[in-house]
């Protein structure tokens, strides 16, 4: 369909999930249901990295629509309640990395080049900060020349705070912009590289990430915490892992989740940590190969997402950090690359789906929303605690499609 027009966009039906509002001590009961998705094809690739909810129950998803031939590939879609497309936008770019509220009713979204992704180089690109008004419009951009923008979180006075690294010498930033975009300070952090990034108490920020940004390259996760003048507070470091998720515990501390490889993770096994305030804890080894995005449960608990061999994965955990159910998305190819709680208790996930052979080589976007089990539209596959399915031997590397194409977060 063509909505108020811009670019065609196609909806159709796929995998959702909800949770039920159970206590933290039922949290073996917390079975993912299914019900209405919207797939979005913009392009030769769709893949969805970004989701915020919007002020009436709709959302905004940002992510990479590839079209071969242009230099606008990043892609800003503002969806109302019911699924349809309010209206959409293309910045210069690979990927919309992620989408935050600013003040009164507009948004700021963070963009990226993706190196490797369409070309050979590895280590060099360009970011910018896009402020865009509640209709779409973009205002205006701040140019991030030389980095990459893997999070962004707003600011309590207007603008963001945006975290990420330089490709020159792998080396993290923490940036603040105020409404106007203006850089207001930047730290920096040699040898670490951010992926993640939430508002800590009292002002300051908690990044998480690796020590590499690139593909298959052994690397180290941690987990910083800086107070509101930008003093480091503290520094947690997890051998041989990555982290990709970071998440405040609703008692207080951190939910950090990632994989044993550095990212795309085609290998490897996914991890979790409920860490207390200062970053402290028993990391938790589990099945599949990494986790991507985390939510808050509405009815207590959390919810991780990522990549279980060749399909999406969902995993909860308990208010006390302790292992539910997984269920494996394994009706499709794809990967879950981002979780939204939604005011409603709904939780939103994004990412990408690929079809049989009818359809190869595209990548499809989606978005998971949730529904009573009464609801549910399609069966999920919850297989057991243990055991390798063979989608996981089979196709642990099954997103290398057209030009060394990598879908990074």
């Amino acid at each position: 369909m063509t909505t108020n027009g811009l670019l065609p966009v196609s909806a159709v039906l796929l995998a959702g999930c909800l949770l039920c509002a159970l206590p933290a001590a039922a949290v073996d009961a917390l079975v993912p249901q299914e019900t209405l998705s919207v797939t979005l094809a913009e392009g030769l690739y769709t893949d969805l990295y970004a989701l915020a909810p919007a002020p009436d129950g709709g959302f905004y998803v940002g992510g990479l629509g590839y079209r071969p031939g242009s230099a606008d590939n990043a892609l800003l879609v503002r969806y109302a309640p019911d699924g349809t497309v309010t209206w959409q936008q293309r910045f210069e770019g690979d990927i919309v990395t992620a989408c935050v509220p600013d003040t009164g009713d507009g948004y700021i979204c963070t963009v990226s080049e993706s190196p490797g992704m369409f070309s050979a180089a590895e280590t060099a690109g360009n970011a910018s900060v896009q402020y865009l008004s509640a209709d779409g419009t973009a205002r205006f951009g701040v140019p991030l020349p030389g980095k990459y923008a893997s999070a962004c979180v707003p600011r309590s006075g207007g603008g963001c705070a945006v975290a990420g690294w330089s490709w020159a010498d792998s080396s993290g930033f923490l940036g603040e912009y105020d409404a106007d975009g203006t850089l207001i300070r930047e730290l920096t952090f040699a040898g670490l590289v951010p992926y993640a990034l939430a508002a800590a108490p009292g002002g300051g920020y908690v990044l998480a990430g690796a020590t590499t940004a690139r593909a298959d390259t052994p690397t180290d996760a941690w987990l910083l915490a800086v107070d509101a003048s930008g003093a480091e507070l503290w520094r947690r470091e997890y051998a041989g892992r990555a982290a990709f998720s970071l998440l405040p515990l609703g008692g207080g501390g951190w939910l950090v989740a990632g994989s044993t490889e550095s990212y795309p993770s085609f290998a490897g096994s996914a991890w979790y940590l409920a860490a207390d305030e200062e970053g402290n804890g028993e990391i938790v080894q589990t099945e599949g190969l990494a986790f991507y995005g985390a939510s808050p449960l509405a009815g207590g608990g959390y919810l991780l997402a990522g990549k279980w061999g060749n399909s999406g994965m969902l995993r909860v955990i308990g208010e006390d950090g302790r292992e539910g159910p997984l269920t494996v998305l394994n009706a499709t190819d794809g990967r879950i690359n981002a979780l939204a709680a939604m005011p409603d208790g709904t939780v939103l996930a994004a990412g990408w789906e690929r079809s049989g052979s009818s359809v190869s080589g595209v990548v499809r976007g989606y978005i998971v929303s949730a529904a009573a089990p009464a609801q549910e539209t399609a069966a999920a596959t919850t297989p057991a605690s243990a055991g390798t399915p063979a989608a996981y031997c089979a196709a642990a590397g099954a997103i290398a499609l057209g030009a060394r194409l990598r879908l990074r977060r």
